[in-house]
């Protein structure tokens, strides 16, 4: 679902996404977490990758960038803008939920 949701944002042409890399950090004052996407080109086929950084603070969500990506074309400001409220918005009351059962 996650790796739809950023295939979606930031090449939404793109076809068969896929999380290939999930990696989770906790350092003193943030929880960094690395997710790779790995999909196909919705005109070539072609293979390409997207990776992601999410870091979170005890209380709030403090970003998602997009850290990597092998696609010809870029990802827009904007599209760039949109994943990071997707994470703020959508995922990280989902995480803060399942880590401790309330919404924030």
């Amino acid at each position: 679902m996650i790796a739809k949701a950023i295939l979606g944002i930031a090449h939404p042409t793109g076809e068969s996404p896929v999380l290939i890399n999930k990696s989770i950090t906790k350092l003193d004052d943030r929880i960094v977490i690395e997710l790779t996407v790995a999909w196909k080109g919705g005109f070539t086929s072609a293979p390409y990758e997207t990776g992601i950084t999410w870091e979170i603070a005890k209380a709030n969500h403090i970003s998602a960038k997009v850290v990597d990506d092998s696609a010809p074309i870029q990802i827009s400001q904007t599209n760039k803008e949109v994943l990071d409220n997707y994470f703020k918005i959508k995922v990280y009351p989902a995480f803060y939920n399942a880590v401790s059962g309330t919404v924030p």
